[in-house]
């Protein structure tokens, strides 16, 4: 594994959300869970699995 420690200078002033342009699923939970926020929503923030499930740049 590799870690990368950065300055505050060099910390990404902007993001790009890659699974706006994904035409795959994103990750696999399992077979009944893929992509399912109902069931993340047991151990993840609601806000968080927005955040991280949109398909929406920005």
């Amino acid at each position: 594994m590799t870690k990368a420690i950065l300055n505050r200078a060099d910390m990404p002033k902007k993001w790009y959300n890659l699974a706006s342009d994904l035409t795959i699923p994103r990750f696999l939970l399992g077979p009944d869970a893929a992509g399912n926020p109902e069931m993340m929503s047991a151990i993840f923030p609601m806000s968080a699995i927005e955040q991280e499930m949109t398909t929406r740049p920005k």
